[in-house]
């Protein structure tokens, strides 16, 4: 049994983490977090965003998107010892900059990050 099922009316079985490698259209790669049904729709619809905020046809702006995890994965995966901020782990240390909240309630996500940022790298 999972010990965090939602978080502020975000379902933590419906979260994925994407990458968005743009470097040369926003800017920096990014994290992108989307409630979706299943990998596939979470990819779908991020890119959708990726192509309308970058101008892009729909088929670039798909090839730019990478990464699907969920977010029980990523929490099943991480190290920290607030199982949120796992969310936010490359490799076990590092944080995303710059992330994009998709989701129907960022707050507490944002804070998550917010509070991540603080912490001390390793």
């Amino acid at each position: 049994m999972r010990e965090i099922e939602t978080i502020d009316g975000v379902s933590l079985a419906r979260l994925y983490r994407l990458t968005v490698d743009a470097h040369d259209v926003m800017g920096h790669m990014r994290a992108a977090f989307i409630e979706a049904d299943d990998e596939g729709q979470a990819l779908h619809m991020v890119a959708q965003v990726v192509a309308v905020i970058a101008g892009l046809p729909i088929r670039i702006a798909a090839s730019l998107v990478c990464n699907v995890r969920a977010a029980s994965s990523l929490i099943d995966d991480g190290i920290s010892e607030d199982r949120l901020h796992r969310l936010f782990e490359i490799r076990g240390a590092s944080i995303h900059e710059h992330p994009i909240f998709l989701l129907s309630h960022p707050g507490a996500l944002t804070r998550k990050w917010a509070e991540r940022l603080t912490l001390p790298h390793t």
